[in-house]
């Protein structure tokens, strides 16, 4: 475990002399396949989960090439998002997500799906006063609005906005609902149906 946790802080710390070769993709399927093997170990998990996403991250900001990265890990960071019991896990997943797509979002292509959009709504409505992991399922969303927001778009075609959403102790939260809003606004083709669908109730 403490291991896990160490291999995280490295990637984290790591320079652009530290090579990027395919052995970073035997360290992600190892701890991926660890990952799928503990799944009632909740801290071990986290640990995991972060060690997973401080290699994504560092691979996006070297390369173009996201074939480093194994397509098993991009589901299993998905499903990190819907463990609605384990809000610790679901905020690694909001991070992990965020930071790939403001560092280079084309790694994030796997992770950019109307699924993985749904899941971080979800977690906004859901959370109650957990404003961190608002204001990070909120971020990711409005990173993948810039790059995506045909994906985006598809989510709130579906749901209801509600009045709420506004009410919030954390300007940030407040800021990232204000900024959604605005990209989904702004970058929608028909503007006034916008407006009038997705008034808030």
């Amino acid at each position: 475990m403490k291991a896990t946790r160490l291999l995280g802080i490295i990637f984290n710390k790591a320079t652009d002399n530290f090579p990027v070769s395919s052995s970073l993709t035997d360290i992600l399927v190892s701890l991926t396949e660890a990952l799928r093997a503990n799944s009632k170990e909740t801290k071990f998990k986290l640990y995991l989960v972060q060690a997973i996403g401080e290699i994504m991250i560092f691979i996006a900001g070297r390369t173009s090439d996201n074939s480093l990265v194994p397509g098993f890990t991009y589901q299993l960071i998905g499903r990190c998002l819907k463990d609605g019991d384990d809000t610790a896990l679901n905020h690694a997943a909001c991070k992990i997500i965020e930071n790939l797509l403001l560092v280079a979002d084309k790694q994030a292509d796997k992770l950019a799906t109307s699924d993985i959009a749904l899941a971080l709504w979800n977690i906004v409505s859901t959370v109650g006063n957990n404003e961190h992991i608002r204001a990070s399922a909120l971020a990711a969303l409005c990173h993948m609005g810039l790059s995506y927001l045909d994906v985006v778009q598809s989510v709130f075609d579906k749901v209801t906005i509600k009045g709420d959403i506004f009410q919030s102790t954390s300007s940030k939260v407040l800021q990232y609902n204000i900024t959604l809003l605005a990209i989904l606004a702004k970058r929608t083709k028909n503007r006034t149906m916008f407006i009038q669908v997705k008034h808030v109730e």
